[in-house]
């Protein structure tokens, strides 16, 4: 009500320039705007795929299911004598060896989860008491490309193909927005229609660590 009045005053004493000037700032937002980002680089655009340093995001370790590929440093804590940490990184098989030659199912737990697997394996098995603490690698994906600042990105936990794109700074002017290309890990290749996939969102794939997302030039 308040803009409906201060619209009509507007009309009143300047006429229809300053209302038409307000109502522009009243439309609709593009869904392909890009989303501001304090991590973009501001050199950044067009198809240059020479990448700056990656922004450091810390992992959201409460939802992020591990993988294979991941690389974890496992620290030992209240434990005499000390035990240096140990970085292994899940094997194709899922699993990580630690101290005693013992290994671990990883793939496709919680970081919680496997630090109690680790805890309850070596007490009191092993040692009376222990502190087990798990930290994944920050590791990276890359989106390349029609995006407005192409570059390696930090992986912050759950994440879907839009949204990496966005943290990329949105698609340009000339991005093939039905044909992006996402490589896995492991050297898959697929592709998204990212135009349906923001009518629905089941068609909005997750992105992983180690991804590689390519957005092509529109032909016309």
């Amino acid at each position: 009500m308040e803009l409906l009045k201060s619209f009509g005053n507007i009309l009143k004493k300047w006429g229809w320039l300053p209302a038409l000037l307000m109502l522009a700032g009243c439309q609709d937002v593009d869904p392909y705007t890009p989303i501001p980002q304090g991590n973009v680089p501001a050199s950044a655009g067009g198809t240059n795929h020479s990448y700056a340093s990656a922004p450091v995001i810390p992992l959201d370790t409460t939802n992020y299911t591990l993988r294979v590929g991941d690389q974890l440093q496992v620290s030992f804590f209240d434990i005499t004598p000390a035990i240096t940490p140990i970085t292994d990184e899940i094997k194709d098989d899922g699993t990580i060896t630690l101290i005693y030659n013992e290994k671990f199912q990883a793939a496709g737990k919680s970081i919680s989860e496997l630090q109690t697997m680790v805890h309850d394996r070596y007490v009191p098995a092993y040692v009376k008491y222990m502190t087990v603490n798990i930290t994944p690698a920050n590791r990276l994906y890359t989106v390349q490309g029609e995006v407005r600042a192409p570059n390696r990105y930090g992986y912050s936990g759950h994440m879907t193909l839009l949204q990496a794109i966005a943290t990329a700074g949105g698609f340009t002017d000339y991005a093939r927005k039905r044909s992006v290309q996402v490589t896995r890990a492991d050297n898959r290749q697929f592709k998204v229609n990212c135009v349906k996939a923001l009518a629905d969102p089941d068609l909005d794939v997750e992105i992983f660590p180690g991804d590689k997302i390519y957005v092509p030039q529109q032909w016309w």
